[in-house]
């Protein structure tokens, strides 16, 4: 379906009895003098992408947002790991992409999303720099969360030629996305927001082959039974106050007893200091980094849901604690060296989660006095690839 109402938006795509354009209207706001609803696609496929285009004529800013992770062929796109080079793709689109790499799933979205932006001739109507409804003072953002953030950044770099002074906005976006010299130099037009400990925005094939290497060499180490290392953790102590020491719990990893374990863990070993070295590229997350570290915790509201009715725990699990959004957070300058570990906590899935990402940076944003209501300062121009 290819839908377009008098004096309204195009929806391209399954809308349903309009549901899709009324949930972007509700997300967005109804206030049609601040912002407007131009174009959106709501049709999912594994090559195909869901996004909108919105104006926001406070922030004076073309909005194009590209949707997370919903469906299965999203999923699918997320799997597509293996790096893909950019020369060619940097020829037509007038940035250098010799010898770089972007994560294969997430470029082939982005591809596709600047072939409908073509077919539509959606931004060159709202930007051209001589019939642009919106040329005078506006500027382009592409902005996304999670699948969402890993297909705006190489986008955000296929479009920037066209429009230097575009600004990529990334939440949360996956950690193996560019090769590392495209993520250094994408430093000038993308930042990317990570809250606490987000294991998105960490997990790449170097990080997660070093957690796997780590958990297996912890497993022969341990001297307790795992139950009793599930009782520890399920009581909320930190170590400090525990009864017990390290040396109650681990052994000495110069003194790890033989087992059957063991045994194949050595071998394990040998297999891969005797395997070629893999050439696989190294891929990273994109732009400068913006990191919320948590500064306090309600945990007095979680500990109020445990316990209370049958699997309360269970229900914890599932929702990720979402109900429970009164952290508080402070932001921190940082670079993609301190995002280069998996950091084992119980929030790593909850803080990835878009409500809670949501609700901490509302709360930093309010902490620094800053209102979306109100226009920002001026941005400067800026020009080059």
């Amino acid at each position: 379906i290819y839908n377009q109402r008098a004096g309204e938006g195009v929806i391209d795509g399954d809308d349903i009895g309009g549901l899709h354009e009324a949930a972007l209207m509700k997300v967005i706001g109804f206030d049609k003098s601040k912002v407007e609803l131009h174009y959106a696609h709501v049709g999912s496929t594994v090559t195909k992408a869901v996004y909108c285009i919105v104006v926001d004529h406070v922030w004076k800013s073309v909005v194009l947002c590209v949707r997370g992770s919903l469906s299965l062929d999203d999923y699918v796109i997320n799997l597509q790991v293996d790096p893909e080079n950019l020369s060619e793709l940097g020829t037509e689109y007038g940035f250098d992409g010799n010898g770089e790499y972007c994560h294969a799933g997430y470029l082939a979205r982005a591809k596709w999303i600047c072939e409908d932006l073509k077919r539509h001739n959606i931004l060159d109507r709202l930007l051209n720099k001589e019939t642009g409804k919106y040329r005078e003072g506006y500027i382009l953002r592409v902005t996304g969360h999670s699948l969402g953030a890993g297909t705006a950044a190489p986008l955000a770099i296929m479009l920037r030629s066209q429009y230097p002074n575009l600004r990529c906005l990334c939440f949360a976006p996956p950690g193996g996305l560019f090769s590392k010299g495209l993520a250094t130099r994408s430093q000038s037009f993308v930042t990317t927001y990570v809250l606490n400990t987000d294991l998105v925005p960490r997990i790449s094939t170097r990080t997660v082959e070093r957690l796997r290497d780590e958990v297996l060499q912890m497993i022969p180490r341990i001297k307790v039974s795992k139950r009793q290392l599930v009782r520890i953790h399920k009581s909320g102590k930190k170590f400090c106050e525990l009864q017990i020491g390290l040396e109650d719990l681990l052994y000495d990893i110069d003194d790890i007893p033989d087992s059957s374990f063991k045994a194949q863990l050595d071998q394990f070993k040998r297999v891969k200091k005797e395997s070629p070295k893999s050439n696989k590229i190294p891929l990273y997350p994109p732009g400068k980094f913006i990191h919320l570290v948590k500064t306090m915790s309600s945990q007095e509201q979680r500990v109020l849901q445990q316990g209370r009715f049958m699997l309360s725990d269970l229900f914890n699990c599932f929702t990720c604690d979402r109900f429970v959004l009164d952290d508080k957070y402070a932001p921190r300058y940082c670079t993609m060296n301190d995002f280069d570990d998996i950091i084992i906590s119980s929030t790593l899935i909850s803080d990835h989660m878009v409500e809670t990402v949501e609700s901490a940076f509302m709360f930093t944003a309010d902490a620094f006095g800053v209102d979306p209501s109100e226009p920002p300062p001026p941005i400067p121009e800026m020009n080059g690839n």
